[in-house]
């Protein structure tokens, strides 16, 4: 029976519950070489189940190679992103603590996930292989997620409908680049797509998978405060999957599942204490822009129609195709709810007019969209083989260009988080590591986390940063470049402008002291960094006299 109900799409079904198993009598014998016969039989069904699947699933096989041969040459193409230089930087610290109780930055107060979670596990991979291996840990968690969508699409619309999901989801732009991506994003996304297939089950399983979905989605709540806006649409997807074959029990299931999810994240926050709540509320809850330039509204949609409008607009196409066929009203409204779910994160963006993080978030509806693009290609393609002789291969074409349209896009396409190039890297970190001084400060007109992260014997105290200096911590700068206590100094341009507008004071100091030449300028694109040493004495970074 379970086979044949995951062989048919259940969303666009209603038939009964299946009939629970029978109770073994009371007279039943019990005897040990009775229930190990039991056993051995029960193997042998699942490993000839097993068999007759693999096959038959070489097609998903075949996606999961594809996604990564497109992703795995990223693991070494860039180096590290800012974010994935601090939460490495976090999960390390945060180990440090657990073995050594060594003190650790207030991370939770202003981290947008707990950095108890991923970064420790990053952390833990990134001292096995280095970046490449914690970025590894991200490539399998968006392989699960493809494999995911594929068993959600095959279970609600039908086996070709979730491959087509699934082709569409492995090939985008974004998903290969956050499987090479070591931050909290594909984690986060993989247990929240984790949840929406524990959410499709429990119409199937009964109340048995409730508990685990509400565990699976506050998990993901926990590793990216952000995915907290997709919560609505997990518990939607159980009341939306349940109303067709009975709108009550649906509803109380649904009721059920939010009180879950609302006592269990209410735990979570208790036991993580105010500092959390801080991060939770300043992060996401309240989130505003602190160090870009407010975006219009209108370039923030244009940029995600950009990346994602091909998934999200024939999504759209599905809603208006289930209308037509008068397809019944829950999976009409599901499907409205799987576009809304990938429109959540640019709305959100264009609403607080911030374009810098877009990229980062725009990724969490991409398996809703992909979703609801499987169903209406399926259905496109069967409408088309009805009404017309050569109806398949017409649709089949379309199909292909669809997909290679979506392939070409992500590979000419400029991610935000991406990080800057090897070389350039290489050489500003050389620079840096072959002029500081120990003991000394180095100067960065920015947070310069993927220099910490290549240089880790420098302590990190001694990084000095000069985002919008306060006349005090002015004077103290001019001080310490006055006297030789900083070593090196990192500077920053876009184009013929320097990132800060405190930068050009801080040339012309360097130019007053006489004693700061320039080490090694490194360029990509139009954007450029320079790195300045400090020749002849040096001053102990504990004070000027």
């Amino acid at each position: 029976m379970s086979g044949r109900r995951a062989a048919s799409p259940e969303l666009l079904t209603s038939s009964d519950e299946a009939p629970a198993s029978p109770r073994p009598r009371r007279g039943a014998p019990r005897l040990f070489g009775a229930r190990l016969s039991q056993k051995l039989s029960s193997l042998r069904q699942k490993l000839s189940d097993l068999n007759t699947k693999l096959p038959a699933s070489w097609p998903l096989w075949s996606i999961l190679m594809a996604q990564t041969a497109l992703t795995v040459s990223w693991l070494w193409r860039s180096a590290a992103f800012t974010d994935e230089a601090l939460y490495i930087e976090a999960g390390h610290a945060e180990w440090a603590h657990w073995l050594h109780h060594a003190a650790i930055p207030d991370f939770p107060s202003w981290f947008s996930g707990a950095p108890a979670l991923y970064p420790p596990l990053a952390a833990a991979a990134d001292s096995v292989g280095g970046l490449a291996a914690a970025r590894t840990v991200s490539l399998a968690a968006m392989l699960a997620t493809t494999v995911l969508v594929y068993l959600i699409g095959g279970q609600l619309f039908g086996r070709l409908a979730g491959l087509l999901a699934a082709l569409l989801f492995a090939v985008c732009g974004l998903t290969v680049h956050y499987g090479a991506f070591a931050t909290f994003g594909p984690p986060a996304l993989f247990l929240l797509v984790l949840s929406a297939w524990a959410a499709v089950r429990i119409r199937a399983g009964g109340y048995g998978w409730l508990p685990a979905c509400a565990a699976l989605l506050v998990a993901a709540n926990a590793t990216k405060y952000a995915t907290l806006a997709w919560d609505p649409v997990i518990l939607g997807t159980v009341l939306l999957h349940g109303w067709v074959r009975d709108k009550w029990r649906a509803i109380g299931r649904t009721v059920s599942l939010t009180a879950t999810v609302a006592v269990l994240a209410f735990g979570c926050l208790m036991l993580g204490g105010k500092d959390y709540a801080h991060g939770v509320i300043g992060t996401t809850v309240f989130r505003s822009i602190h160090w870009a330039s407010p975006s219009t509204a209108a370039s923030v949609m244009q940029r995600a129609l950009f990346t994602t409008g091909l998934l999200v607009l024939p999504a759209l196409l599905g809603v208006a195709v289930s209308i037509v066929t008068k397809r019944p009203p829950p999976v009409i409204v599901f499907l409205g709810l799987l576009v809304l779910a990938s429109l959540l994160a640019p709305i959100d963006q264009a609403r607080i007019h911030e374009l810098t993080s877009l990229d980062k978030n725009i990724g969490y509806g991409l398996p809703f969209a992909a979703l609801g693009a499987g169903f209406a290609l399926s259905e496109g393609r069967a409408w088309l083989a009805r009404r017309k002789t050569r109806g398949r291969p017409v649709a089949t074409t379309a199909i292909v260009v669809l997909v290679a349209a979506v392939l070409v896009s992500g590979s000419i396409e400029q991610v935000q988080f991406r990080g800057p190039d090897v070389a350039v890297t290489r050489t500003v970190v050389t620079a840096i590591g072959e002029s500081y001084h120990s003991g000394t400060f180095v100067l960065s007109d920015g947070a310069a986390r993927v220099e910490q992260y290549y240089l880790p014997s420098i302590p990190s105290h001694l990084w000095m940063a000069t985002f919008r200096p306060s006349s005090e911590q002015r004077k103290r700068l001019a001080d310490r470049i006055r006297c030789g206590s900083i070593s090196v100094v990192v500077l920053s341009k876009a184009g013929r402008s320097y990132d800060h507008p405190y930068d050009a004071t801080i040339i012309q100091l360097m130019d007053r002291s006489h004693r700061y030449r320039l080490a090694a300028v490194a360029s990509q694109r139009a954007s450029s960094t320079a790195v300045w040493k400090l020749e002849g004495a040096t001053h102990s970074a504990r004070g000027c006299a």
